[in-house]
């Protein structure tokens, strides 16, 4: 071995104009750089711009009761009611939405309404074409493919949440799917499956567009709709 470099330590050996040991901040530098310029896809997008309007919505006093183990049948009819007026808006804004190609479903097969309804009337409640008052004029930003991904991100991703909630309604309430809590239950045990094939078109699609704003733009909107239903009166 040459006498030069076995005098050298292993971070001095000499590259054309730098050791190694000047070099490597240099070398981590663009390490760094290169991972940082690597944008997020469409659903990192999302989690990271949504994720306070998320919490704020948990945090609001009707949902926070909806998990507790004080929660009285009066408010969870209220929340039933207030899903109600949503989500019937929601459909009728993409009955006929293009939107549904992109994702590879049709629409009566997503349709929530029916569901809270169903538990509705099982509870003794008729929700009217209105639902709740809190929800009578607000609706979703759902023109345009972009929008529709953004906005049914939230709606189906709370499908997800359901599942925790209608095993703590059966604890709490005895409500089964069967029983006043249909909804919750979501597509019973297909309901992680048909959230991981909806995350999957919607990967795709981020292929497709230039900007993931509107996307984004859409379900932050769709989270305040769905916080102004929650905490209004």
């Amino acid at each position: 071995m040459n006498s030069t470099l076995q005098s050298q330590t292993p971070s001095e050996v000499d590259l054309p104009h730098l050791t190694v040991k000047r070099a490597w901040p240099r070398i981590l530098g663009i390490i760094v750089t290169a991972i940082q310029s690597d944008p997020p896809d469409l659903l990192g997008h999302l989690r990271t711009e949504t994720r306070l309007l998320h919490d704020h919505l948990e945090s609001t006093s009707l949902l926070a009761r909806l998990t507790n183990t004080e929660l009285q049948i009066d408010d969870y009819i209220d929340i039933l009611k207030r899903y109600f007026g949503l989500l019937t808006r929601f459909e009728e804004q993409v009955a006929d939405h293009p939107g549904w190609a992109v994702i590879n479903r049709q629409p009566e097969t997503c349709r929530k309404s029916p569901l809270l309804k169903k538990d509705l009337n099982t509870l003794g409640v008729d929700p009217s074409n209105h639902g709740h008052p809190a929800t009578a004029d607000l609706s979703f930003e759902c023109q345009s493919v972009s929008q529709f991904m953004g906005t049914f991100y939230v709606i189906e991703g709370s499908s997800l949440g359901g599942i925790y909630i209608a095993k703590h309604l059966q604890q709490h309430l005895g409500l089964t799917a069967n029983n006043g809590a249909s909804y919750f239950h979501g597509y019973g045990a297909d309901t992680a499956g048909q959230w991981k094939q909806f995350c999957g078109h919607l990967a795709r699609y981020g292929e497709t567009i230039p900007d993931p704003k509107p996307v984004v733009d859409a379900a932050q909107h769709a989270f305040s709709t769905f916080h102004q239903a929650m905490s209004g009166r």
